[in-house]
């Protein structure tokens, strides 16, 4: 992904002061995302529009039918703000859900490349053709970024340290930063990484499972209150007027 803009639009302070983000978490979520301030920013204020037209528009037509004009547009005005501030929030959220999803796809991707190199490390491999093979072994958005940062160090002379350092700052991942801090240590001082990688792995991988499941478990209590809706829906509409007629 491209660097990230280092401007700071009003829209962008407007959204971090009512959601309470920092400018760096916004940050990193954009470089997950692969977006940069400035789209982020377009793509807030058209939020705010939207929502800001739509309560107006709906504010003032039920304030025109119960007051009357005169006093639809005192209504329509504060209620155009409010939906623009609901814009804001919305947006936000979204960016945050998008990049834990992004993020959660990644943690996935890393568990199986610290596979292919717990593989390669035990067949007496060095460590930084075990990153290499490791990088080249599977498809997807991590597997991309540590090729790309693997071409772009072996450019500047650096090391396979150095480009796991670089993706992590990208996908802001706990366990690549350890897993690169592992390497590190294996590089410098000779230190066993096959069973660190190994047993890093097998906890990354029970960490999601948790994860996993616990958002499986949200979903279903959240599809609990629209059943019971339907539900009472449905009993007012078909079955109560059936009792009637029988």
């Amino acid at each position: 992904p491209g660097a990230v803009a280092q401007h700071r639009g009003p829209a962008a302070v407007i959204a971090d002061t009512i959601h309470g983000t920092s400018l760096r978490d916004r940050d990193v979520h954009l470089r997950l995302l692969g977006l940069s301030r400035a789209d982020d920013d377009r793509d807030l204020i058209v939020h705010m529009v939207l929502l800001a037209a739509l309560a107006m528009v709906v504010t003032g037509g039920i304030a025109t039918a119960v007051v009357g004009g005169h006093a639809a547009g005192l209504i329509a005005v504060p209620a155009g703000v409010v939906g623009a501030l609901c814009g804001v929030v919305l947006q936000r959220r979204g960016r945050i859900e998008a990049a834990e999803r992004e993020r959660a796809a990644i943690r996935y991707e890393l568990s199986a490349f610290l596979d292919v190199m717990v593989m390669v490390l035990a067949a007496d491999a060095t460590v930084e053709s075990a990153v290499d093979h490791a990088a080249r072994a599977g498809q997807g958005r991590f597997f991309g970024e540590v090729c790309s940062a693997l071409e772009v160090q072996h450019a500047r002379g650096g090391s396979v340290v150095d480009a796991l350092a670089d993706v992590a700052d990208i996908v802001d991942v706990t366990e690549l930063r350890q897993t690169a801090d592992a390497v590190r240590l294996a590089v410098r001082e000779g230190a066993p990484l096959g069973r660190t990688l190994a047993a890093r792995c097998a906890t990354l991988r029970a960490t999601v499972a948790a994860e996993d499941e616990t958002e499986a478990r949200l979903r279903t209590s959240r599809l609990t209150g629209p059943l019971v809706g339907m539900g009472l829906v449905f009993m007012a509409v078909v079955i109560y007027p059936a009792l009637g007629v029988a």
